[in-house]
């Protein structure tokens, strides 16, 4: 039962292909941020909150029609083909150095805090005390 509620865990019912469907559990499997899965929608598997998306088995214009508005939006999107070098193993590879590239620009436009504030006043420090 345990197993079988593990699996239930796993299940999405807008993966809509067994390649993406691989590629989801390879990205879960690699403790990446879990993607949204939105079946009908521009993206295969998206990152929202750091406007990062999939596209798996697409051509290149079927890639720019679906996500087109999106990539003007200044989102960052990654396009995998069915082609033999693609394996899941290189996608999930990719994903990562994606998302870690996503992360560090969202981090860099954060504004500097440092020097901002005044440091609150400390009791001087006594080593040793009389002998």
């Amino acid at each position: 039962m345990a197993r079988v509620r593990a699996a239930a865990a796993l299940l999405d019912p807008w993966s809509d292909t067994p390649r993406r469907t691989r590629v989801r559990l390879g990205v879960l499997l690699a403790r990446l941020p879990p993607p949204m899965v939105a079946g009908g929608d521009a993206l295969d598997l998206a990152w929202p909150a750091t406007r990062a998306g999939v596209l798996v088995d697409r051509g290149k214009d079927e890639s720019l029609a679906r996500a087109g508005h999106l990539i003007a939006g200044g989102w960052q999107i990654a396009r995998f083909g069915a082609e033999p070098g693609h394996s899941v193993e290189h996608i999930v590879e990719s994903l990562a150095v994606l998302l870690a590239r996503v992360d560090r620009r969202l981090w860099r436009v954060l504004p500097d805090m440092r020097g901002r504030y005044r440091r609150r006043p400390r009791a001087p420090r006594v080593f040793g005390g009389p002998a």
